[in-house]
């Protein structure tokens, strides 16, 4: 065959394959019963309203020239609302500050918390850790505030640990040669132990001083209007701030002497790990059920004015209660974003023993086990920092009660401020050689909307 007529055997074959595309596209389109012209209709109303509640905002507030380039570059108008009060100087831009102090990766890898650690345990900071201090000292001086113990500075606090070999990263051999892989970073040690954080909690990390986040209360209004006829009235959105100021967390580890005069990689691995996990295991408490009394301590998901809330009655939750918690959250508009449920270990264990119907069945409420499991298609995430003590009045079983909380956990804000102080006190068990290690954190928790959020607080687990 000739390399014409392959090229023309292309052409057919593109041909045939193009058209038979069509014809699926053409039976999808019938199977979906698209309305071409309805959604050109519908695009095309939905950027009227766009523009006139933009518009609305820029007559209210004097600002038409700002509006066109929102309106040109195809902005939303709450961005519009929010640009509006920023350059009127009633919402100011959240202030952060990197508590990065400069470090080369040469000087990050030198860094040691079991030397710095050890240093302050054995009195004599200066001369066993010289450079943790040198390192201390400019952080305290660029956060402009004096530590407790010592500053750990965002450079380390965002390093990869470096430890192993590539080809053997757990024999004995690698464990003493240093390279580039295996664990995260101390902050991302610290997010992967969080349960609100992997349900999608949103993070702002460096921040200095108070803050205010804007939020929107209330939208534009809709009117129908006549042909040819104006607008009777215009009504512009209204925003309101959240604010978010730094509570000073404090969580500790007990180590022994012995193990801390150990300078190996794993012993740095294992002392940076149990840190995390408890600055982790705290942060996930607050912010499920911190009740913001008084003022230092945040106001977690539970204690939050205005969610939604399921009565259970004292009893095991049924089919029934678990969609209501989503309906609570539907009603109001918010079912969107990051949403799952959130309970304990024991309330897990219930959930998958308890089916939809009364004569139960082959699939229980909660499908696919605890770690990977599922309720009415929504994710699910077990955390024991949900204690089993809860009263009510209509209990049977009371003070032996839990909690269920469902919502868009995209709405939980947690606030973190820049660098860790550590404090060592060798002290307080000085008689049996241990030494406690207390981390203090700055961070605050807030929930953007109350309405994303629904829950149980007086649910049986059996």
């Amino acid at each position: 065959m000739s390399d014409k007529e392959n090229q023309n055997q292309s052409v057919v074959e593109v041909s045939v394959d193009a058209t038979e595309a069509v014809r699926a596209l053409e039976a999808e389109r019938g199977k979906l019963n698209i309305n071409i012209d309805a959604e050109k209709e519908r695009v095309r109303k939905q950027e009227q309203d766009r523009v006139r509640e933009i518009l609305a905002i820029a007559d209210k507030h004097n600002e038409r020239g700002l509006a066109n380039e929102y309106i040109q570059n195809g902005k939303a108008p709450s961005e519009f609302g929010l640009a509006v009060l920023e350059k009127r100087g009633q919402i100011k831009p959240i202030e952060t500050k990197s508590g990065d102090i400069g470090m080369s990766d040469k000087e990050v890898k030198q860094f040691k918390f079991v030397r710095a650690i050890n240093g302050l345990a054995q009195g004599n900071f200066s001369k066993l850790a010289p450079f943790e201090k040198e390192v201390s000292d400019a952080t305290a001086q660029k956060l402009g505030k004096t530590p407790q113990g010592f500053f750990v500075p965002d450079d380390v606090l965002h390093r990869a640990l470096t430890v192993g070999t590539p080809s053997a990263p757990s024999t004995g051999a690698g464990n003493m040669v240093a390279q580039e892989l295996l664990s995260s970073s101390f902050i991302e040690l610290i997010y992967k132990r969080m349960v609100v954080k992997q349900a999608g909690a949103r993070t702002l990390t460096g921040l200095v001083g108070d803050i205010l986040i804007p939020k929107m209360t209330g939208g534009a209004a809709v009117y129908w209007v006549a042909e040819n006829t104006d607008l009777t009235s215009v009504s512009a959105q209204t925003f309101t701030q959240l604010s978010m100021r730094p509570k000073t967390l404090g969580a500790y580890s007990e180590l022994s002497r012995k193990l801390l005069i150990q300078e190996s990689l794993d012993v740095e691995a294992l002392v940076r790990d149990d840190m995390a996990m408890q600055i982790a295991l705290e942060i996930d408490k607050k912010a499920l059920m911190g009740s913001g009394a008084p003022s230092n301590i945040p106001t977690g998901i539970l204690s939050t004015s205005g969610i939604g809330a399921v009565d259970c009655g004292g009893v095991a939750p049924d089919y029934a209660d678990l969609i209501n918690l989503w309906s609570d959250v539907a009603v109001e508009n918010a079912d969107f974003g990051s949403l799952a449920y959130v309970f304990n270990a024991k309330m897990a264990g219930c959930l998958m023993q308890r089916y939809p119907n009364s004569t139960g069945g082959d699939t229980p409420i909660l499908v696919g086990g605890p770690q990977n499991g599922t309720i009415i298609g929504f994710r699910t995430f077990v955390t024991n920092q949900i204690p089993n003590t809860f009263t009510s009045a209509e209990a049977s079983t009371g003070g032996a009660l839990t909690a269920i909380i469902f919502g868009n956990f995209n709405d939980l804000i947690i606030g973190q401020w820049s660098g860790v102080d550590i404090l060592v006190d060798p002290y307080t068990h000085s008689a049996n050689g241990t030494v406690r290690v207390v981390m203090l954190q700055d961070m605050d928790c807030e929930v953007r909307h109350a309405e994303s959020f629904s829950a149980t607080q007086n649910a049986a687990t059996a």
